[in-house]
């Protein structure tokens, strides 16, 4: 094959991010086994192979993701001058748009986003106010396009990739280049399009414990996330696709965005894979954060929701010489069967999914539920039945909110 660049490191955590969160087209499996032609050079790969380096954003609005600085300046002085219009008056005015065609959730995400990033624009190019009953656009000067944020997103530079010897390697502003020169574990490069592969999500854990050689949490958390259902989303970018979806407020009264630092995504980490992976680079020369690996691996499984459960299950896992309270590990969001004592507490329901179930060597069952306000928006607080379902079937149930979690010593 031709010439190709390997993403590495922080640069393919990121793709990686993206591509669970349906943000960016998904790596397949390649049979390229060796880094013989990758290069540091951006120079001989085709523009058209290097678009994953943009996320547009048609893409992210879909999704329902904006970045806050692109829109709460304008939202502010919106509040500031008429008040924001509520959601359903947004929706009434969507409705009766005829040029709009709103046909499932990503349409209307999209109109929702759009509409308010164009009330925030105009805002800020000199409209007095806003009809917050209809939500109707507030009208003034057209906005001056070289003045408005960005609301793509342009992975940072230097880019991190992979090349297999030091004469490839050639460290310039765009990129930063990492050399591997040993044998590649099986599955090791996964591949974006022609020009671009990737290192697999378990080659990469390994890259991030070269760099973080004491600090197994930090591998904890990031193969927790890969092997969960969610993604972290870039800083300053918030996802309100739950809330569009429910219908609910996605602005505050100061013009504030609400929503989640995280996307929900698919699993892209077995972490079977991970231990081989582990076992494979053990068996080579001397690598750097194996034995952060060999200690993060034991508490990575598949499962976590969120970025308080990850935190959450990796301090309750790891061993208390690496910070840890050794508790175990758990199963993760995974469905219980209640009795029927049970369900009729619970509506009904035959089963529940305890966030973070650990098992004790007795057949004593412990449901830790991270529930605090920021992370977990307080659904525990309000589902009592299904804590009494449980309970009724023998789990001790204990919640943790956000304020207990950052208070180690408690």
């Amino acid at each position: 094959m031709g010439t190709h660049i390997v993403l590495s490191h922080a640069s393919a955590l990121q793709y990686w991010r993206f591509a669970a969160a349906g943000l960016a087209p998904m790596p397949r499996r390649c049979r390229v086994a060796d880094l013989s032609q990758a290069t540091s050079s951006l120079r001989d790969i085709p523009a058209g192979d290097l678009a994953w380096r943009t996320i547009d954003p048609k893409t992210l609005t879909s999704h329902g993701i904006v970045p806050r600085a692109a829109v709460e300046p304008g939202l502010a002085l919106l509040a500031q001058r008429g008040g924001i219009p509520t959601m359903d008056a947004l929706m009434q005015s969507l409705a009766q748009d005829p040029s709009l065609r709103l046909t499932n959730k990503e349409e209307v995400r999209k109109a929702v986003l759009r509409r308010l990033v164009g009330m925030s624009w105009r805002a800020l190019d000199g409209a007095a106010t806003v009809d917050s009953a209809t939500g109707a656009p507030p009208t003034g000067a057209p906005f001056n396009e070289s003045d408005k944020p960005r609301m793509d997103y342009v992975f940072s530079q230097p880019i991190d990739v992979l090349v297999g010897s030091l004469t490839n390697r050639r460290t310039s502003s765009s990129v930063r280049p990492h050399c591997w020169s040993r044998e590649l574990p099986p599955g090791a490069l996964w591949r974006i399009n022609d020009s671009v592969l990737i290192v697999s999500p378990s080659l990469l854990l390994v890259q991030l414990a070269g760099c973080h050689t004491g600090s197994p949490h930090i591998i904890a958390a990031a193969g927790l996330e890969l092997a969960g259902t969610y993604s972290l989303l870039p800083r300053g970018y918030v996802d309100c696709s739950n809330l569009i979806d429910e219908g609910r407020e996605i602005t505050d009264a100061n013009g504030r965005l609400l929503g989640d630092g995280y996307s929900r995504a698919r699993q892209v980490l077995v972490p079977e894979d991970f231990k081989k992976t582990i076992a494979f680079v053990s068996a080579l020369a001397y690598c750097r954060g194996i034995d952060a690996c060999r200690a993060a691996a034991r508490c990575i499984v598949a499962g976590s929701a969120t970025p308080f459960e990850t935190g959450v299950d990796a301090s309750l896992a790891l061993v208390r010489w690496h910070g840890g309270f050794c508790a175990g590990v758990p199963e993760l969001n995974k469905a219980v069967t209640l009795s029927p004592e049970a369900r009729a507490l619970y509506n009904g329901r035959r089963s529940c999914a305890p966030d973070a179930l650990f098992v004790g060597r007795r057949g004593n069952k412990v449901d830790v539920e991270p529930c605090g306000d920021l992370w977990h928006s307080g659904a525990w607080k309000k589902d009592n039945s299904r804590r009494q379902a449980l309970e009724h079937d023998g789990y001790v149930v204990v919640a943790v909110s956000w304020d207990e979690f950052v208070d180690f010593a408690r």
